[in-house]
């Protein structure tokens, strides 16, 4: 049976494809830097934040994990959902869309076997 591919969203706009908004972000969150931040609980803080219609806020939050780990989908995924509740239908797409693509490239990582590597030895040898 062959897999189809899925296919990322479009939008009508030429901007969507643009990586400014990612650069806005870096620009906007200048304090903060790649994976050297405690954010192990900031999706749920930016999903209670959206669940409360605290969208500004929320907004944040999820900037903040998007230049925290850039290669996470949870940041990229959480400005998606608050970029559809706010009506910008072109950065809903655009960060669905890196949601799509950082989840893709996290699941064929080969660093993943590898993470996992002593553990399974460690099972393997029980």
């Amino acid at each position: 049976m062959k897999k189809k591919k899925k296919k990322l969203i479009k939008s009508k706009s030429a901007k969507v494809q643009s990586p400014n908004y990612v650069k806005g972000i870096k620009k906007e969150i200048n304090y903060l830097k790649p994976h050297v931040n405690d954010d192990l609980e900031w999706y749920n803080e930016g999903r209670e934040l959206l669940n409360k219609n605290l969208l500004p806020e929320a907004e944040l939050k999820f900037k903040e994990l998007v230049v925290s780990q850039p290669l996470s989908q949870d940041g990229y995924e959480g400005l998606a959902r608050v970029y559809e509740i706010t009506g910008d239908k072109d950065k809903a797409i655009y960060f669905i869309n890196r949601a799509i693509e950082a989840s893709k490239k996290f699941l064929s990582d080969e660093r993943i076997s590898e993470l996992y590597k002593d553990l399974l030895k460690r099972i393997n040898n029980m």
